[in-house]
């Protein structure tokens, strides 16, 4: 009872609290903040004991377990926004930070930090107009040298030192349990073209950065002719936030270097690197931190108490996927919680590590991350690590998109123009257009576990459809090993939108007598033949085969059913995207149900 009474306390109160603490100068942490300290280790201590078995292997076994680790988590969220709260001011935590890094450093340099310290205290303090105005300053100091076709820019020490340190908005500051801080990231975009002349990012004076009809979402926009081949982005390797700072983060020095969990997976490594340079006043990478997004509509977020999310997507392949995600991220968060909070000392940095910054920060590098080369001096390209690369990670899909390109000599990555197909118009201005890129070839359900978005059209895209034979099916034994199990059965959009196994196994489903199956056992030859759609195996075995099929996509056509919802009267972004999925799910499944009606009435 005392747990739950403690939940409620009114956001007032809490602060009342915090600032009675404050008053009293006291730097320990107050009885209410160890006892929730308490509960938040009994709390990813569960999530940890659920998540060590295997994954469940029906959907609903691991749908209730996601319930259950949701509840976990929303309680743990609730706990850590009440920590939060009622910790002193992010600056003086900041400092802590960097005391602790340095600590080893002699009498002399710790009496310099302490000085520099003190400055950035003051000018963090400083609003956003104070900043524009050391951004205009910073700009009036800029220089440019036109070096055998390369751009370089060159600015004054003092000035690199303000952009480190004064323009500091930690990637987490305040979206808490209850509210979602606003954010206006417009208000960063001229403090991040100051920051890419500095690191030598290059960006085409014909582009434009802007949002989306007063969103947060960004894109790059021109309404000037564009030459082909002309440069739009060159970006310096150093420039990216890539695994090889991570590898010299200092949160990643508070662990062993035997770790496995960080050893092996560069995106983990990735969103803590990106999580400790936005709360580090010595980062390089703030004027580029400063301008992602502060929220993103992954399926991190997805909220399994909602049950028009989940009805809306029980049915569809991309439903286990999201669960396992969000498993798998819960318990990679509670594995890590527990190695920062024992490790000795304690770092300052977990007062902040909460479940909603590691959930943002894996988002941000799952949706924005590109394998990087690594060039050696020898200008050979030795192997690739994962980054997130400024200025280009603005860049929005197309198929017809632009590319990037590596330019090994120079070290960088750039993006030239390709053509018109690269443009889109803007319902704004009849000369605007946006200038995209192509993210790759994938379905819609990777672009929306990967990318937090689903494509309108997406030539790409094919719907994974599960197959399988009962045990307790009539020659089981022949069948089975005419057809393997196999997790590649899919459907498309093309004229024939069956892949060819998928047609092999419905003719040998539909098999009722041993002779029927022995020649396809005994010839391999024959039994290639299956997957051939020109191939007649008998008039009623294709009838049957098409009949089967037939049936199934009608089932499934029923099972995901939007209930009369559409994306175009849908603005919530998951759920928009969730519907967007579902609608191209049914657009496959029908031209699919409608392919094989026509190859009845062809063989009837």
């Amino acid at each position: 009872m005392g747990r739950q009474n403690k939940n409620k306390h009114s956001r007032s109160s809490t602060k009342k609290s915090s600032q009675s603490t404050h008053d009293n100068g006291n730097d320990a942490m107050s009885h209410t903040s160890i006892f929730d300290q308490i509960e938040s280790r009994k709390l990813v201590k569960r999530v940890l004991e659920l998540t060590t078995t295997p994954c469940p292997l029906t959907d609903q076994q691991l749908l209730n377990e996601c319930r259950e680790i949701y509840k976990i988590i929303e309680n743990l969220r609730e706990i850590q926004d009440i920590i939060f709260e009622n910790l002193p001011d992010f600056e003086k935590t900041l400092n802590k930070v960097e005391s602790e890094n340095s600590c080893n450093n002699d009498v002399e340099q710790e009496d310099t930090n302490d000085i520099k310290e003190s400055k950035v205290d003051e000018v963090l303090l400083s609003n956003v107009n104070d900043q524009t105005q050391i951004i205009d300053g910073c700009l009036n100091n800029l220089t440019l040298n036109n070096c055998e076709n390369d751009i370089k820019f060159t600015i004054n020490s003092d000035d690199i030192e303000i952009l480190s340190n004064k323009l500091i908005q930690p990637l987490f500051d305040g979206t808490t349990y209850r509210t979602i801080k606003p954010y206006n990231r417009s208000s960063y975009i001229s403090q991040f073209i100051t920051w890419c002349s500095v690191a030598g990012v290059i960006i085409n004076e014909k582009l434009t950065i802007m949002n989306f009809n007063k969103s947060e979402d960004f894109g790059i926009f021109t309404n000037s002719v564009l030459e082909h081949d002309e440069l739009l982005f060159s970006v310096p390797l150093d420039s990216s936030l890539c695994d090889e700072t991570a590898q010299h983060s200092s949160i990643l020095q508070l662990m062993k270097s035997e770790n496995h969990l960080l050893m092996t997976m560069p995106n983990v490594r990735l969103a803590l690197t990106l999580l400790n340079e936005s709360y580090s006043t010595q980062s390089r990478f703030h004027g580029y931190m400063n301008l992602l997004p502060r929220h993103i509509d992954s399926m991190l977020y997805f909220k399994f108490d909602n049950e028009n999310y989940v009805s809306l997507i029980k049915f569809s392949p991309i439903f286990r996927e999201i669960m396992k995600l969000y498993r798998n991220i819960a318990r990679q968060y509670s594995y890590l919680y527990r190695l920062f909070d024992e490790s000795q000392p304690r770092a300052a940095f977990m007062d902040y590590f909460t479940f909603d910054s590691y959930r943002l920060a894996v988002s941000l590098v799952m949706t924005r991350n590109n394998p990087l080369p690594i060039v050696t001096e020898h200008l050979s390209v030795e192997r690739s690590s994962l980054a997130m690369i400024p200025a280009i990670d603005l860049m929005n899909h197309s198929e017809s998109g632009c590319s990037m390109e590596l330019d090994v000599v120079n070290r960088r990555i750039v993006v030239k123009y390709d053509g018109p197909q690269c443009l889109v118009a803007d319902s704004r201005d009849s000369k605007l257009f946006e200038i995209r890129i192509n993210y790759g070839r994938r379905t819609n359900n990777e672009f929306l576990l990967n990318n937090a978005f689903v494509p309108v059209e997406n030539t790409y895209n094919r719907l994974p459809i599960q197959f399988g034979f009962n045990r307790k099916t009539h020659l089981y034994e022949k069948k089975i090993k005419l057809i393997k199990d196999s997790s590649d059965y899919y459907l498309n959009l093309t004229e024939n939108p069956l892949s060819d196994n998928v047609l092999a196994f419905a003719r040998v489903f539909v098999m009722s007598e041993e002779s029927e199956l022995e020649p396809y056992v005994s010839d391999q030859t024959l039994c290639d033949k299956l997957c051939d759609p020109e191939s007649l195996i008998t008039r009623d075995n294709e009838i049957l085969a098409y009949q089967f099929l037939s049936n199934r996509f009608q089932i499934l056509l029923k099972c995901c059913s939007t209930d009369n919802m559409t994306s175009d009267g849908c603005t919530e972004g998951i759920q928009f995207s969730l519907l967007r999925l579902v609608e191209s799910e049914r657009a496959i499944l029908e031209h699919a149900y409608c392919y094989c009606q026509s190859m009845i009435l062809k063989h009837t």
